[in-house]
């Protein structure tokens, strides 16, 4: 399976990941949780082609 991700949508992985990072290391964050929660499940639809 060959999936394309374009460069915006890249930026955004990497911005979530950093947040991520700083979320783990600082302790929860409601509105980043919730973030991520969504994000995750946005990534799974893309790989099934749901998008």
């Amino acid at each position: 399976m060959k999936i394309e991700i374009k460069e915006k949508d890249l930026l955004e992985i990497q911005d979530l990941i950093m947040r991520s990072y700083s979320f783990i290391k600082d302790g929860p964050v409601p509105e980043l949780e919730k973030e991520l929660y969504e994000t995750v499940h946005k990534i799974d639809r893309i790989i099934r082609n749901e998008e």
